[in-house]
């Protein structure tokens, strides 16, 4: 059987609802996945939101939209840029969101120097 063939086998057992193929593809691009987000998310964003987070929530969403046919993927390579597509994505909607106005990272102070600063200002 030839790597396309057994891509095709793939998408077609994932397609019926098959938990094996699920498990191959994320073991073949969770790594790789987890290691894209930590370089998308900066570091003050790392600690608000956990690149395997966004792991769960790019296989999520891949699975989900996969099974109800919504990808035409050829081949490996071409599931890569997906995953990879959606993951930046992902990425790109948790900076938006914390560092909205509202939520402003870079308005955040560290506990330590905020206890600091309110006790300075009760003496």
């Amino acid at each position: 059987m030839s790597s396309a063939d057994s891509f095709d086998v793939l998408l077609t057992r994932l397609q019926a609802g098959d938990p094996d193929p699920a498990a191959a593809v994320f073991g073949r691009y969770a790594h790789r996945l987890i290691a894209l987000a930590r370089v998308l998310l900066s570091g003050q964003l790392r600690q608000k939101v956990d690149p395997e987070d966004v792991l769960q929530s790019v296989f999520r969403t891949f699975f989900r939209r996969q099974a109800s046919g919504e990808f035409e993927l050829h081949d490996w390579d071409g599931m890569w840029a997906l995953l990879s597509v959606i993951t930046l994505r992902k990425c790109g909607h948790q900076a938006e969101h914390y560092l909205a106005m509202c939520r402003d990272l870079k308005r955040e102070q560290a506990p330590a120097k905020a206890a600091a600063t309110r006790t300075s200002n009760l003496i």
